[in-house]
């Protein structure tokens, strides 16, 4: 399994970004109806940290669309982690009814002099 704070580390310091602040965020889907999330993460990055998501999950954004398989929910044992920045558009199966999709949503900091 990865080294979540690491990789951060190293995904902002490749792109310039010395400072940023990470906080938890939560995607809830609560009922059959509320299946289609948008999220608007212009200047934020948000790194996918759920242990389990429904199969045929997809999350969408601009630089990345990843499709959620029975065969690879376990992707955190990969050597790297999801990363989604822009506009992120997460639609979610109709079964189950709930679901919740865990980020932390990292903010770069501009330090100025």
């Amino acid at each position: 399994m990865i080294d979540v704070t690491a990789y951060i580390k190293l995904y902002m310091n490749n792109r310039g970004y010395e400072h940023y602040t990470i906080q938890p965020e939560e995607v809830y889907k609560n009922s059959e109806d509320d299946k289609t999330r948008v999220i608007n993460a212009d200047n934020e990055f948000y790194f996918l940290m759920s242990d389990r998501i429904e199969a045929e999950t997809v999350i969408d954004c601009d630089t990345n669309v990843y499709v959620y398989r029975q065969s690879n929910n376990d992707y955190r044992n990969s050597y790297s982690a999801q990363v989604f920045t822009g506009q992120i558009t997460i639609t979610m199966p109709e079964k189950p009814d709930a679901q919740i999709i865990e980020f932390l949503r990292v903010i770069p900091v501009i330090k100025t002099a």
